[in-house]
This record gives structure tokens, sequence and C-alpha cells, in this order.
């Protein structure tokens, strides 16, 4: 499955949000498609 890391108030976290729409706050994504099985 690939996961996007990203960064919501200020804390990293694998989000599966393709849009890289992953934060309620500041939403960074960090990288792209990181593989995870």
């Amino acid at each position: 499955m690939y996961y996007y890391e990203c960064t919501e108030c200020g804390t990293r976290y694998l989000s599966t949000v393709a849009q890289g729409v992953c934060s309620k706050c500041d939403g960074v994504v960090l990288n792209i498609a990181v593989r995870r099985e």
C-alpha cells in the first residue's frame, strides 16, 4: 500500500489521502507515495 508522509500541527504521520490533503492545520506532504507493506 502507498502512504503519504505528512505533517499535521507539527507532527509527522502517514496518510492514505491520495490528493495530498492530509492535514487539519498546516498539512505539508513531505514524501509522495511511501511504500509500506
